[in-house]
């Protein structure tokens, strides 16, 4: 069965991101979140619909310069 919600490092496994780019992600109100106490949620429906909309440019990580 499909869980309601997931914590933000599950919704990091799941799209193989690093756990602070999750994180921005849901500060930055690019991924829809919910905030019960200390925890922060992603809702199901909302990730999927996150990605039905095209989330891989949004997570995408940019390289310093002097890496380039």
């Amino acid at each position: 069965s499909v869980k309601p919600v997931l914590t933000v490092e599950e919704v990091a496994d799941l799209l193989h991101i690093g756990r602070s780019t999750a994180y921005k992600a849901v500060r930055r109100g690019q991924l829809p979140s919910v905030r019960i106490g200390r925890r922060v949620l992603v809702p199901t429906s909302g990730l999927l619909q996150f990605l039905q909309d095209g989330a891989d440019p949004v997570l995408r990580v940019t390289k310093p310069s002097s890496c380039v």
